[in-house]
C-alpha cells in the first residue's frame, strides 16, 4: 500500500505508521492484519480434530481413569463414555448392538470389556 494520506476502513481511519510502514487504525492504535484464508485454517483445524476424534486399536476393549475425564470415574479407553453408563444398559437387557447403537463409539470389544 502506497499512500500518504490517512483512509477510512469501515468508519475507521487508517493510515500507515512511518518507519514500519504499517498500516495502523489511528485510534485503538492497532496494526491491521493481512487478510486470512480463513477457509484454510477452518478446514485444517477439522482435519486435526477429526485425526484427534480416532480412537486407537490399543484403546479398544480397555478401561482407563483419569482425573481429567469425569472426574476419574472409570470410563471406555479414548472416550468419555462411563463404565456404569454401559452396565446399566446391559443390566437393563440391552445386547451390544442396541448399546453400539446408543453409543456408536464403541466396538464389541469395549463392551466385552466390562
Amino acid at each position: 500500500m502506497d499512500w500518504d494520506t490517512p483512509l477510512v476502513l469501515n468508519k475507521r481511519v487508517i493510515w500507515q505508521e512511518p518507519g514500519t510502514e504499517k498500516p495502523q487504525e489511528i485510534v485503538s492504535k492497532q496494526y491491521l492484519v493481512e487478510t486470512l484464508q480463513l477457509e484454510a485454517v477452518v478446514s485444517d483445524t477439522q482435519r486435526d480434530v477429526s485425526e484427534l476424534n480416532i480412537r486407537g486399536k490399543l484403546k479398544q476393549g480397555a478401561i482407563e481413569r483419569s482425573r481429567f475425564v469425569n472426574h476419574n470415574a472409570p470410563v471406555i479407553a479414548g472416550t468419555r463414555i462411563l463404565v456404569d453408563a454401559i452396565k446399566r444398559f446391559s443390566d437393563a437387557g440391552y445386547d451390544s448392538n442396541q448399546i453400539i447403537e446408543e453409543y456408536p463409539d464403541l466396538t464389541d470389544k469395549d463392551i466385552k470389556a466390562l
